[in-house]
């Protein structure tokens, strides 16, 4: 089933929200049950609201998943990002610098719309 509404840009507060809870709804799955429970009627579920509403946002469960995936590396983006070492804490920049590299390299193929990860 097609989306009705796929660019984000187009929508309403209210919509932005209810499309940013089914993309929590997802995360939530993923890291709860894993991507093989991750389908559209466990995230409605967990979103409470339908399957239709899902579907109205999202085109299909893949682009849910990208969509959830983004989130989780942007959440870390912003933890790894905002932590800072303790005086007595080795320079961590050189680890922190690696594993950025590590994560934007991991991530370049959704980025470019590969969906075989």
């Amino acid at each position: 089933m097609a989306s009705r509404i796929r660019n984000p840009l187009e929508l309403s507060s209210n919509q932005l929200a209810k499309r940013e809870r089914i993309i929590e709804a997802a995360v939530s799955v993923l890291l709860d049950q894993g991507v093989s429970s991750c389908t559209v009627r466990t995230i409605a579920g967990v979103a409470k609201t339908s399957k239709g509403i899902v579907h109205y946002y999202f085109s299909d469960i893949d682009e849910i998943i990208d969509a959830a995936m983004l989130k989780a590396v942007t959440l870390w983006r912003e933890f790894f990002s905002a932590s800072q070492p303790c005086d007595d804490q080795v320079d961590l920049s050189r680890s922190r610098k690696d594993f950025w590299e590590f994560i934007e390299k991991s991530m370049e193929p959704f980025s470019k719309g590969d969906k075989t990860m």
